[in-house]
């Protein structure tokens, strides 16, 4: 709902009935200017005093005052959407340096007011406006293998050396997963590895605050000392990932029960596609993933990987059969049937898919 920004006189304001629990600021100018200008959450009070030594000499110019910015704002009607602008301000202070009647001295405090009044309503619509959570980075780490052995040294190094150590950085809810499914022509499935971090900077500073860390070193020696007869792993792929607007940060699901992942890659067509997909997660598509039962641990947008423009999310079951029921209803809901169809989100069609099936390994904190 709008809210007016109006100015009352002196009466008017006494008489007014303002919450108790509304805050107050309150702004002091000069000794021939103004007073004081209160504002609160429902609108704005200004209280003009042109007093001087010698009493209230000018009383009836601060009067003047009063009523001139009270006509002037309620006229324009001016609201806390439109009151930062300032095409908004320039329009209303040159109205009063405009007003014939007005004196230097009453220029001034005028002036003095309208500022004291900008800076209480910014101030208040700071304070005032929900603060949007900060959207994590995502390194998402595919770790190909050529036997069972890699796949339990890669495990083993994470759960014993890498997670520990990265935890003692800050940084927390990573996933350690294999495929239950190898991706075609493969004969095991990849280990997978989900770091969260709450800024780019910490993605920046976390390698080698692990070189530094002698207990990550010793715990992670088998697999950091791996010799060319006898590595670890065939190959590293890393993915630099955003979180969507829609899930800012990841839902740890509940790791106390029995659970499997499915994780999906959809490639665009083009940097346009692909950014009308994101927007239909963000404005609709999540929203029916939860209506229909489908549990996401993170929705992200690529920023840097192999098949760019691209999203990723991830999705949560309790096994196989609640993975079937919860993807039934998604392809029976009445919003994403209209949805799929909508000439709006036609043109963010997925050109490619890459889906893997994981179950969380020991040391896992998703």
């Amino acid at each position: 709902m709008l809210r007016t920004v109006t100015a009352i006189s002196t009466a008017e304001a006494d008489t007014a009935k303002v919450p108790s629990a509304i805050a107050k600021w309150v702004i002091v100018g000069k000794k021939s200017g103004l007073r004081s200008a209160a504002w609160n959450g429902y609108g704005v009070k200004i209280f003009v005093t042109h007093g001087n030594k010698r009493g209230l000499r000018k009383r009836s110019y601060s009067r003047k005052i009063e009523f001139l910015l009270f006509y002037f704002l309620r006229s324009l009607r001016i609201t806390l959407l439109e009151w930062p602008k300032p095409k908004v301000i320039a329009a209303l202070i040159y109205k009063l340096v405009n007003y014939p009647k007005m004196k230097n001295t009453l220029y001034r405090s005028t002036s003095l007011a309208l500022l004291a009044l900008f800076a209480l309503v910014n101030n208040g619509l700071a304070q005032d406006a929900p603060k949007a959570s900060p959207r994590e980075h995502y390194e998402l780490r595919f770790y190909t293998v050529d036997s069972a052995a890699q796949q339990q040294r890669v495990a083993d190094y994470w759960a014993k050396a890498a997670i520990p150590a990265l935890n003692r950085q800050g940084i927390k809810n990573i996933g350690l997963f294999q495929e239950t499914k190898p991706q075609e022509g493969e004969a095991f499935g990849q280990v997978v590895v989900l770091i969260p971090f709450k800024n780019i900077g910490q993605f920046a500073s976390s390698q080698w605050k692990l070189n530094a860390d002698k207990e990550y070193r010793k715990a992670g020696a088998d697999y950091l000392n791996a010799t060319k007869g006898d590595p670890a792993y065939r190959r590293i792929e890393s993915h630099l990932l955003r979180a969507m607007k829609v899930k800012p940060q990841l839902t740890v699901p509940n790791v106390g029960k029995k659970r499997i992942f499915e994780m999906r890659e959809y490639e665009g067509h083009s940097e346009a596609g692909s950014a009308n997909k994101i927007a239909m997660f963000n404005q609709i598509e999540a929203d029916i993933f939860a209506e229909s039962g489908l549990e996401a641990v993170f929705y992200s947008e690529t920023l840097i990987g192999e098949n760019r423009p691209s999203l990723r999310y991830m999705v949560t079951f309790d096994d196989e059969a609640d993975q079937a029921k919860d993807w039934q209803s998604f392809r029976d809901n009445p919003r994403w049937n209209k949805a799929k169809v909508d000439r709006k989100w036609s043109k963010g069609g997925v050109s490619g898919r890459t889906t893997n099936y994981l179950k969380p390994l020991k040391g896992s904190q998703l």
